[in-house]
């Protein structure tokens, strides 16, 4: 059965995928029926690869991730090309919001909006104007091979 759960996390500034998908899933406050975690290299610096790794590690899992198809916060590199490979949710821009605060949101740095836009290419006419209330897809994005 699922249950509820709760934990703590390092606060160091890097923190290996495992760490960072563990605490998305926990600060969900969806009922959780799995957790996997690794112990021994929560701080190892992972990065991209780690988190492809995870997301594959979970992908396989025959426990789901409680948060599938909540908003993942990942921290991205900035300076890696990225395919847009699918869409991670859709989304409707609030009050005080840009593309820029979007990105950082959904991606961890400011420097991906223009992913945002070109996965919205039929919505956003004018990158600099995005209405209030627009609707736009959060593309799922993949370091190019």
């Amino acid at each position: 059965k699922p249950a509820v759960a709760a934990g703590m996390f390092t606060q160091n500034i890097v923190r290996a995928a495992p760490v960072i998908r563990n605490e998305q899933m926990i600060k969900s406050g969806k009922e959780i029926k799995g957790l996997v975690t690794i112990s021994g290299n929560a701080n190892a610096c992972t990065g991209e690869q780690g988190i492809l790794d995870n997301q594959k590690m979970e992908s396989h899992s025959s426990v789901k991730s409680a948060v599938n198809q909540e908003i993942a916060k990942v921290t991205l590199a900035d300076t890696v090309e990225y395919d847009i490979v699918g869409t991670m949710t859709n989304y409707t821009l609030q009050e005080g919001e840009s593309l820029i605060k979007l990105a950082l949101k959904f991606y961890g740095t400011k420097k991906l909006w223009p992913y945002i836009v070109k996965h919205n290419k039929n919505v956003i006419k004018d990158a600099d104007r995005v209405p209030i209330g627009t609707t736009l897809r959060i593309p799922e994005l993949t370091p190019k091979k």
